[in-house]
């Protein structure tokens, strides 16, 4: 009988797990025939949208989308310009300069 339970608890616990988790590896990103609307499907709606507020891994995730860094990785993931069209170290590599893409809009 002891042997029957535990089987039924860590198989509810295994489902359980997956019914947590899988929705995450499906969550998608998908936009509109005239690229108007990008619909992002979350499993929780992000507390703040702040960059320099957000810790959590939903937050994280939106910002990426709409927000740019000054570098960025490609697909080798290797350092390429994204809003720095080129950094130059000083002699002792201890601050970095950037230079800004001059078709740059910000906002705040």
């Amino acid at each position: 009988m002891l042997r029957t339970s535990r089987f039924w608890y860590r198989a509810t616990a295994l489902l359980v797990g997956l019914a947590l988790v899988l929705p995450t590896l499906f969550a998608s990103v998908a936009a509109q025939d005239d690229g108007s609307v990008v619909r992002v499907q979350q499993i929780t709606y992000p507390d703040v949208v702040d960059p320099q507020k957000s810790s959590f891994t939903s937050e994280i995730a939106i910002m990426a989308l709409i927000y740019e860094g000054l570098t960025r990785l490609d697909d080798t993931q290797a350092t390429v310009p994204a809003a720095a069209e080129s950094w130059e170290y000083n002699d002792d590599a201890t601050q970095i300069t950037f230079t800004l893409r001059p078709d740059l809009k910000y906002s705040d």
